[in-house]
């Protein structure tokens, strides 16, 4: 099978069609039942015998559906379907109105088309002047108003009606199938680029550079991509934005409720959820904390609590370290309960913004640790409500999922780094 030449006049007839009827389809930012209407409009105003003035009926129809009806359609899109009747397709489709109209009337008298052209051919000899085109055109129309205007008024109209309704119902089905090719197309870069976020950009947890000045402490602020903790870590079947404090070596490992944990249990990775809330995490080099501090906690005293308990098993105040993790920041809090709950020379943590009192979390957090004694505290400067590589209740408030943030006292790293060099060493006499 041949394909057609690129510069053939089939190509050419091809090109112009797509340019005028398809391109401003495809370009269309609008819903599909609004461009569709236009669509509409368009072609029930081509396919009547009006050429010359069908744009001005399209925007008169444009302006009376918009004051009058309050229904709106695309005008560019039914300005550029007036195209359909042009030089080229005006006197076949003009002779189906002729021919159409004299059937609904009961004439069976049709005059040939080439009878119906001859006066249009005559009209437009190429020997003649530009004022002598006008005066034909004028005296041609005539000559349709006169012998066969009726014939085309009355014919023109089954094919407006129906042109138009046919055209509606393939634009908006196209136009809908456009979109939701769009929107699978939209759900597949975005996957793409959650996939290559998580698989590049984002870092696997956020340390603390106080807490990693302790050789054998194993910590880390873990983001929604990271859950391999959940299953390593001991951690609270419910928190209750409480002031309790356990410890996993006396009240076990299963279905604890709680907000912090304390112990000096080795080899054992302790850790809290948030979404928001402010994961803290304590440790002198002997003992381990990690605290659950949401608002409600951090003003009860579930910071406090903890740390006592750290002095309990043996902690000293001047040797403790906490890091403050990834939270929720002012900008993103709107709060006005917590003012309610604080003193008045408190109310610096809860500024307002456009009339609204908002609380700032890892703020009050750092005061409250300075205030309980502990002068060495690390902030992990991120706000989980705009960084989207952590889970944010405030953001999502149906999604139920939670990173974790863990702390673990360990013994056997340099036993490890041991059997490491002697496998290694071994492999290497071999």
């Amino acid at each position: 099978m041949t394909m057609p030449k690129k510069n053939s006049f089939f190509s050419k007839i091809i090109r112009l069609l797509n340019l005028k009827l398809v391109v401003p389809l495809k370009r269309s930012p609008h819903p599909a039942q609004y461009t569709a209407r236009g669509v509409l409009v368009g072609v029930m105003w081509a396919m009547t015998p009006l050429v010359g003035i069908q744009m001005t009926t399209v925007l008169l129809t444009w302006i009376a559906a918009k004051k009058l009806f309050k229904w709106n359609f695309s005008l560019p899109i039914a300005l550029a379907y007036t195209w359909i009747t042009n030089v080229f397709t005006m006197w076949p489709i003009y002779y189906i109105f002729y021919a159409t109209g004299k059937v609904m009337m009961g004439d069976f008298d049709i005059s040939a088309f080439s009878a119906f052209t001859e006066a249009g051919r005559q009209a437009f000899a190429v020997d003649i002047s530009f004022w002598q085109i006008s005066k034909a055109v004028i005296l041609f129309i005539g000559l349709l108003m006169k012998d066969w205007g009726l014939a085309m008024a009355l014919g023109c109209l089954p094919w407006s009606v129906l042109g138009g309704w046919f055209s509606y119902r393939l634009t908006i089905k196209w136009l809908k199938k456009r979109d939701l090719r769009k929107q699978k197309a939209q759900e597949r870069r975005a996957f793409w680029r959650a996939k290559l976020s998580k698989a590049v950009h984002v870092k696997k947890m956020e340390k603390s550079k106080l807490l990693g000045t302790f050789s054998h402490i194993n910590h880390g602020f873990c983001n929604k991509y990271d859950t391999h903790i959940q299953k390593k870590a001991v951690s609270f079947e419910k928190q209750l934005h409480s002031i309790i404090v356990l410890d996993p070596q006396k009240d076990g490992t299963e279905h604890l409720q709680g907000d912090a944990f304390v112990t000096k249990a080795q080899n054992l990775k302790i850790a809290v959820k948030t979404a928001d809330c402010a994961p803290v995490l304590m440790t002198d080099g002997t003992v381990i904390a990690a605290v659950h501090a949401g608002w409600k906690g951090a003003v009860s005293g579930i910071i406090e609590s903890a740390i006592l308990e750290m002095i309990k098993k043996g902690a000293e105040i001047k040797n403790i370290v906490a890091a403050i993790g990834p939270c929720i920041h002012v900008d993103s809090y709107p709060n006005p309960e917590a003012k309610k709950m604080l003193s008045e020379d408190l109310e610096r943590f809860v500024p307002e913004y456009n009339g609204t009192a908002h609380f700032n979390l890892p703020a009050y957090v750092k005061y409250r640790l300075s205030e309980a004694g502990i002068t060495k505290i690390d902030l992990i400067d991120i706000d989980t409500y705009t960084n989207h590589h952590f889970n944010s209740y405030r953001r999502n408030p149906e999604d139920p999922a939670r990173q974790y943030s863990f702390i673990e006292y360990q013994t056997n790293i340099k036993k490890h780094k041991y059997r490491r060099y002697r496998k290694l060493k071994k492999t290497k006499d071999e």
